[in-house]
């Protein structure tokens, strides 16, 4: 069944091709269509955000939304800009969405496109209203870092993100290409870190440096950790070994990762147990300096204790805490991939609207200068 504000969208439509409301007139305002209809100024607007992405309607300022027909809407009015929404980017100190403006922006200086750039704060009704001031801006197309607001597995069960609308907006016309962060079955163009090949490659890792006890350490309760998770099950059930899994009953206080080492050391209690032989942990890059103290000179009694970290980018805490082998997220590639993917269903080119996914690379070179 439709939302409201798509029912009201196809009202508004059937008017238009009535003839109540003619080509270069203007809609009633905001206001009066909520009364009309009795609905509120969000459902309106949104159900005006969606004629703008069909080409029916154009917002002018200080005048409202003026009617259209299809074949000026086609041909006229473009604005040669893309939208670019990140969970973070001016207000805060986070490495990828720097990363990946940096590649967007490279990726489209030699077309005739520029970038609109907002920040959502993970947060997806902030995620929402981006959408809503970039389709005022008439932008032709979009590249989204989705937010998750509270980790993607909880997106995921409860469909608190704002995947039913970017997939609205794709079906009315709107290219959309969705950058890094991945929930299953989006059935929209994207680019993605292949999570699943993650936790594959860092067990791999430890495997070959001779551990056949590799603990993976669940410190985050999302989507994502769950698929890394996967990968490594997989590369230990492959060398004929046992997966065997952490996950604390307090989970990392995600709103004090700036200070991390103290915050995890109760967390430490249920690994010490365990180390009765050679032991390797797949680890979240937060608990590191916490390993690093609990783990003096990477031995616990007679047994040697070594870690690989996933999901590190560099600075992501501000300051570099790791010399320890980690999965690099394939940033440049993500978007470098994600410009090609825009300009290509910007041409018409529909082979674009695919899905992919780009493994990380383990970098160990921190790592073997330290210990070796």
């Amino acid at each position: 069944m439709n939302s409201k504000y798509q029912r009201l969208a196809e009202q508004i439509e059937l008017a238009i091709l009535r003839g109540e409301y003619p080509v270069d007139s203007f809609l009633p305002g905001e206001r009066t269509l909520g009364e009309r209809y009795k609905l509120s100024r969000v459902t309106v607007r949104s159900a005006l955000d969606l004629l703008t992405v069909k080409r029916l309607i154009t917002p002018i300022a200080a005048r409202g939304y003026k009617v259209l027909c299809r074949a000026e809407a086609s041909s006229t009015n473009r604005s040669h800009l893309i939208g670019a929404i990140f969970p973070g980017y001016k207000k805060f100190d986070t490495a990828v969405p720097h990363y990946l403006v940096g590649q967007l922006t490279e990726g489209v200086q030699n077309s005739d496109y520029s970038l609109l750039i907002d920040e959502s704060a993970d947060l997806p009704a902030t995620e929402r209203e981006c959408i809503q001031k970039m389709i005022r801006r008439n932008v032709e197309a979009l590249a989204i870092m989705p937010a998750f607001s509270g980790g993607a597995l909880k997106a995921s069960i409860n469909n608190t993100g704002n995947y039913s609308l970017f997939k609205e907006l794709y079906d009315n016309g709107l290219p959309i290409v969705l950058m890094d962060r991945h929930l299953n079955g989006t059935g929209l163009p994207g680019v993605y870190n292949d999570d699943v090949a993650g936790g594959a490659l860092q067990a791999e890792y430890m495997l070959k440096r001779g551990f056949s006890q590799i603990i993976y350490f669940m410190a985050h309760d999302n989507h994502v950790d769950y698929l890394r998770y996967t990968g490594y099950c997989n590369a230990m059930r492959q060398a004929g070994l046992a997966p065997l899994s952490i996950t604390p009953s307090d989970f990392c206080n995600t709103s004090a990762w700036n200070v991390p080492c103290e915050r995890h050391e109760k967390e430490l209690q249920v690994i010490f147990p365990l180390i009765n032989q050679d032991t390797a942990l797949v680890c979240s890059c937060f608990l590191a300096p916490a390993l690093d103290k609990a783990f003096p000179n990477h031995r616990y009694g007679k047994h040697r204790v070594e870690w690989i970290c996933y999901d590190y980018t560099a600075d992501h805490l501000g300051t570099n805490i790791m010399p320890y082998p980690c999965a690099l997220r394939p940033i440049d590639k993500i978007g470098r991939l994600a410009t090609e993917k825009l300009l290509k269903l910007l041409a018409g080119d529909k082979s674009a609207a695919t899905e992919e996914f780009i493994p990380p690379v383990i970098d160990t070179t921190a790592h073997e200068t330290r210990l070796w």
